[in-house]
């Protein structure tokens, strides 16, 4: 299989993948909001037994997750917001500062997953995102 230019494939580089690029995509793939339903729950809860968190820390982190998945979805509407406009104004829409407003809201996630999870669960998180590096494919200006 040929590489394409400027990507970046996990499951060969698994060290190139940045860990606020991978804690990004595990958090966007596990969030839900509060209100979710049954099957979706059933779903995020079943990633975090995958990550290894106890049942007493799953509940904590769904709770943080779903601030994630309001914050992110909210970001990501305020940027596609300015790239029409900037559109229509014949400028170029501000990428560099929502990357850097994502890395942030991913930092303050990390932040507070360690400062309520219990040590064996953030270290048991912290192994299954090195490990699900292997499976992500990012864009080389996405690190």
């Amino acid at each position: 299989m040929i590489e394409a230019p400027g990507i970046i494939d996990g499951a060969k580089h698994p060290e190139l993948v940045a860990d606020s690029v991978a804690y990004r995509l595990f958090f966007v793939t596990v969030a839900e909001p509060l209100d979710a339903t049954d099957e979706r729950k059933a779903r995020q809860r079943a990633y975090l037994m995958m990550a290894g968190l106890s049942d007493e820390d799953i509940e904590k982190a769904v709770t943080i997750l779903a601030s994630f998945k309001a914050q992110i979805g909210a970001l990501d509407e305020e940027y596609n917001k300015s790239v029409v406009a900037a559109n229509e104004s014949g400028e170029s829409p501000d990428l560099q500062t929502f990357i850097l407003r994502q890395r942030a809201l991913v930092q303050s996630t990390r932040q507070a997953l360690e400062a309520s999870l219990s040590p064996t669960s953030m270290v048991k998180l912290a192994a299954h995102v090195q490990r699900e590096k292997r499976n992500m494919k990012v864009a080389k200006e996405d690190q």
